[in-house]
């Protein structure tokens, strides 16, 4: 009788909770801050239920389709505490660990196995590890890496090339979306072991300049060796001898102010004066 009492008080507690937090939900919601976090009273009750279930805030923004930022902000209002992945989670893992091997040889990810089982990445890649098994490198870092190096290579053999070109190489070969291409490439730039220009207009620019730029306008160029890109400019731009003078020194003037080495520009120049005499 005793036990009974206590489930039917245990109930009725987690039931008026609820329904508090139900209460608070719709008047939080209903307040000025909802519109700066885009959280109405009735995304709000999902919230809640959603943590009931055990959901990390990063699963219930995703499944609300907001930053984890705002799941934050709103559990901090409502006083519901972050989901921590429980022990008997982590320790349930040693029972499956030839799934777990399994799945890892076919080719799925430490963060995939890691979501299948609510546990960390890190957790499923040191329970492999202390299984003996020969890991890949880490999921983006390895993957980065290979791509820094890739880079590396492809400028190594052509001299230059547009970042919009590599970046969709490194698309097709690494399946990266356009924006983390790009992020890639800034990062050797960050480092230094790539240079970069952006070609653009000058407020003075002409429009007789139009078919000599049209090639390398509004374009960014990364590349290693200055000799590299000289070359890669002289493929490009339409210098020859039949271009005048002030053409010429327009093109040069524009490449100067946009960031090009003077080496550069200067072996430009002698190879226009070479082909002329």
């Amino acid at each position: 009788m005793v036990v009974k009492m206590a489930k039917l008080t245990e109930n009725m507690t987690e039931t008026s909770r609820e329904v508090v937090l139900t209460e608070k939900a719709n008047v939080v919601g209903n307040r000025g801050n909802s519109s700066v976090t885009r959280m109405t009273g009735e995304k709000l009750k999902v919230l809640i239920d959603l943590h009931a279930k055990g959901l990390s805030f990063r699963k219930i923004a995703r499944e609300l389709g907001v930053n984890h930022k705002t799941i934050g902000y709103w559990c901090r209002k409502l006083g519901l505490k972050p989901n921590y992945t429980r022990r008997s989670a982590r320790s349930d893992l040693d029972k499956e660990i030839n799934k777990i091997i399994s799945l890892y040889e076919q080719g799925l990810s430490t963060k995939s196995i890691a979501e299948m089982f609510n546990v960390s990445p890190p957790t499923i890649y040191l329970r492999l590890k202390k299984a003996g098994i020969k890991l890949r490198s880490r999921g983006v870092r390895g993957r980065r890496e290979e791509a820094l190096k890739y880079i590396i290579n492809r400028l190594s053999m052509n001299g230059a090339m547009f970042t919009s070109n590599l970046a969709r190489e490194l698309m097709e070969k690494y399946k990266y979306g356009r924006a983390y291409s790009e992020q890639t490439i800034r990062l050797l730039v960050r480092r230094g072991f790539i240079k970069s220009v952006f070609v653009r207009h000058g407020r003075s620019t002409k429009s007789r300049l139009s078919s000599v730029l049209q090639g390398i306008i509004g374009k960014r160029i990364v590349w290693i060796d200055d000799n590299g890109l000289a070359e890669f400019l002289t493929s490009r731009l339409q210098l020859n001898i039949e271009s005048s003078r002030p053409i010429k020194k327009a093109v040069t003037h524009l490449l100067r102010s946009c960031g090009v080495p003077e080496n550069v520009i200067e072996k430009l120049r002698q190879l226009y004066v070479k082909s002329r005499s």
